[in-house]
């Protein structure tokens, strides 16, 4: 079972959602361990969805994969169509895709009046550059 909350700090819960819908942490312990008996947002009939920037390439492509393994639907965002379209054929949950330069702030807003409405649960703003990394 995966371990979000050891393996991704950087994970953060967003949503208007009652507290039992976006808790990916239920049936587990503290440290976040899954208890006995414990099942997937999918297995429980729990629809999810993250948002992931910057989804095309390293850890947001990972975070990508590992969350569609457990049933989560995506919205990735990312500056590259192309390799978007492939990820999202090779993952087994609902992906839509939007095109964005975060750089740029009219692009910032476009994610945003293109994912206003959407019931998030869980964003990795992963997008980002730099010269150290």
């Amino acid at each position: 079972m995966l371990l979000l909350k050891k393996a991704c700090p950087f994970l953060i819960i967003i949503g208007n959602n009652p507290p039992m819908k976006r808790s990916f942490m239920e049936n587990r312990s503290p440290e976040g361990v899954p208890l006995a008996g414990a099942r997937s947002p999918e297995e429980r009939g729990i629809a999810m969805k993250a948002l992931i920037t910057g989804a095309t390439s390293g850890i947001g492509r990972d975070m990508a994969v590992l969350l569609a393994r457990q049933g989560i639907d995506l919205i990735i965002a990312s500056r590259d169509t192309k390799k978007m379209q492939a990820l999202a054929c090779r993952l087994p949950v609902n992906v839509k895709i939007v095109t964005v330069d975060l750089s740029k702030a009219e692009d910032c807003y476009y994610l945003y009046h293109e994912t206003k409405s959407e019931n998030i649960d869980i964003l990795i703003n992963n997008a980002g550059f730099g010269a150290f990394g």
